[in-house]
């Protein structure tokens, strides 16, 4: 029996760990310990801190693997190609990585490979953050170079709130240095892709359903964007641009862009499906094929054949709640529509629900199908109005 190791055990990585076992795979589970739910599923625990390089692959050869993987989040993602290139493991290399993982050499190697992107700055203290903050326009995104979900990114157009900016964007960090990048205005948009062996065998952009809190951030999406050919042609033009940039090979992709001015600025690139409002389910029903079976397939050295069906369109959107509480009652018995392929709920009644305040926030998701994408975005809209969660 294969053997695959998958790093996290959260919201986001409970799909993959399903479809590993659905496939007959034995799987071995890394996440710091706690009440996480792939813990249920996995054949072996490892309580591991999952960006510990050393203790990740000194796990991996213990456990004789032969595949390593993760979804919705950049937090492995180094680790993955640590273990990947000391083993001789099929996907995303140390190097590409290493570039995936930090925003700040993210951006150098856009810039040194004339990818479109925001203009940003390395910044290791306040006068450096106050002299970007001037240089880039008075109007700037402060970011955690090294966290995912959204967590440390700041909206920032008043000098009065630089220092404190820089303070909470650095508390989410491993670096001693964040990155301040222009803000570019706009519609943000996101791509996701896949490579195998070298080759592109899709790019596929998506509109986004974005709340503002201290930054904008994405709770759901609708597919395909429904635009002119040549921007198209230019969304994917960067992105493969961006994929080249990084190297990045036998791997799934999640890219977040710009369209600003007529362009497609990309902000940044994940080496690792999207997470959020269930993006891999997006791309499974637009497409007709499981894109978790084919990221583990891809860990595990197999080659894929991609055989994509007539394409589905389709909106998915997070649900969330704006305070936190007890759950008293959750009541969606209204929500019948032939198009709603799933409503799922990560939390029961009686349970304590987050206040949303980044992606991992998020009380569960829904997805609608339609025969164009803003049909589907139309549906989402009205079925999510008919479901209603108490508070306490």
């Amino acid at each position: 029996m294969k053997k695959i190791m998958i790093l996290g055990a959260g919201i986001y990585q409970l799909p993959l760990i399903k479809q590993a076992k659905k496939m007959g795979i034995y799987t071995i589970v890394v996440s710091y310990p706690g009440n996480y739910p792939g813990f249920k599923y996995a054949d072996e625990i490892e309580n591991i801190d999952i960006r510990d390089q050393d203790k990740v692959l000194a796990a991996a050869k213990k456990h004789n693997i032969n595949g390593i993987c993760t979804s919705g989040s950049d937090v492995g993602v180094k680790s993955i190609g640590f273990v990947n290139d000391i083993l001789g493991l099929n996907g995303v290399s140390y190097a590409s990585a290493q570039l995936a993982s930090n925003k700040y050499y993210m951006k150098k190697a856009f810039q040194k490979n004339n990818v479109k992107t925001p203009k940003g700055y390395k910044v290791s203290n306040i006068d450096e953050a106050i002299n970007a903050f001037y240089e880039l326009g008075k109007d700037t995104i402060f970011k955690t170079v090294d966290s995912s979900g959204n967590r440390g990114i700041f909206h920032i157009k008043d000098p009065v709130m630089i220092e404190k900016a820089f303070q909470d964007s650095l508390f989410y960090s491993k670096c001693s240095y964040i990155l301040v990048e222009e803000f570019l205005a706009g519609t943000e948009i996101g791509a996701e892709a896949f490579i195998q062996n070298g080759k592109i065998t899709f790019i596929l952009p998506h509109n986004k359903i974005i709340i503002e809190k201290n930054s904008p951030i994405p709770i759901g999406q609708w597919v395909p964007i429904e635009s002119n050919v040549k921007l198209i042609m230019e969304i994917e033009h960067q992105v493969n641009k961006a994929i080249n940039a990084l190297n990045i090979n036998n791997s799934a992709v999640n890219t977040d862009i710009i369209l600003h001015n007529d362009g497609a600025y990309i902000v940044e690139i994940g080496a690792r499906a999207g997470g959020g409002a269930c993006l891999p389910e997006s791309v499974s029903l637009y497409y007709g094929f499981n894109h978790y079976e084919n990221i583990i397939k891809t860990a595990l050295s197999e080659i894929i054949d991609f055989k994509f069906k007539s394409p589905t369109p389709n909106a998915c959107q997070m649900l969330i709640s704006n305070k936190k509480g007890k759950i008293k009652k959750i009541d969606y018995s209204k929500v019948n529509d032939p198009d709603l392929v799933y409503l799922s709920f990560d939390y029961k009644e009686g349970e304590i629900v987050p206040e949303f305040t980044n992606k991992t926030d998020r009380i569960g998701h829904i997805i609608v199908k339609g025969k164009s994408a803003e049909e589907a975005k139309e549906k989402l809209q009205g079925l999510i109005e008919q479901i209603e969660i108490i508070l306490e």
